[in-house]
């Protein structure tokens, strides 16, 4: 509780085996190397592994190249937890999960990179769960959200590349009829790339006067856009395969 983890030239925290840790209101910051040496992830985890962080904050150092906040990879599932808390100015990922299973939730705070970073880069397979929060993925082939596997409610997603870049056969929830996302999506687009599927995405802010939102950034209608239709390729969303849709 109240741990300080500054000026590190290697990882902060590693976690191995059935590890869990829990951090309230600490902070963990990596030193500036000089130039030509490689940053390691600030925390790593692997196996069974379980990171909670409460009121905390990761931060990279600006000037570093190629730096990563959380790097999670296990074929058991990890399990990590934010709750308010903060993952700021990595140079090219925020979080990196490769995971079978397990965990991602998020409830409030802020993941925010560097240009041209992706600021959650999730394989198709890990869930995350994502409420209250905002993910920024600035810069023009920057990422905001790379997923398969994804539920977002009341969140703001901001990139001037792509907001959420969807992985194929993903399982995507940005709201529905019954429960309305009321993210917002601003900024980027949002790209479909699952065969046959339809992504549910009902009751979310867009860019206002573009793809049929109008002037507030919201479809009041209900409608379902599929691949090939006029309004299917935009600032909002792109789909590039016919089979696919999204439902407004």
């Amino acid at each position: 509780n109240g741990a300080q983890l500054q000026n590190i030239a290697g990882g902060g925290i590693g976690l191995r085996e059935n590890a869990k840790a829990t951090l309230d209101q600490s902070t963990i910051f990596n030193h500036e190397l000089p130039i030509g040496c490689a940053p390691l992830p600030q925390v790593t985890m692997n196996e069974s592994t379980s990171l909670t962080l409460k009121n905390s904050k990761l931060m990279g150092s600006s000037g570093s190249v190629n730096s990563v906040g959380i790097d999670a990879s296990s074929a058991n599932g990890v399990r990590i937890t934010l709750d308010h808390s903060n993952i700021l100015e990595f140079t090219r990922k925020g979080l990196s999960l490769v995971s079978v299973g397990g965990s991602f939730v998020m409830d409030g705070g802020v993941i925010s990179v560097r240009n041209d970073a992706i600021g959650i880069d999730a394989n198709k397979e890990m869930p995350l769960t994502i409420a209250n929060a905002t993910v920024r993925g600035p810069g023009i082939n920057g990422v905001a959200i790379r997923a398969g596997n994804l539920k977002l409610r009341n969140s703001v997603i901001e990139s001037s590349g792509i907001g959420i870049k969807v992985l194929n056969q993903s399982k995507m929830d940005l709201g529905t009829a019954i429960d309305p996302g009321n993210n917002t999506i601003t900024g980027g687009n949002l790209v479909g790339v699952a065969f046959n599927s339809t992504i549910d995405a009902v009751g979310n802010t867009w860019t206002a006067n573009t793809q049929g939102a109008d002037a507030s950034g919201h479809y009041t209608t209900r409608r379902t856009v599929s691949g090939g239709d006029p309004n299917s390729s935009g600032g909002n969303f792109l789909m590039f395969l016919t089979g696919q849709k999204i439902k407004l």
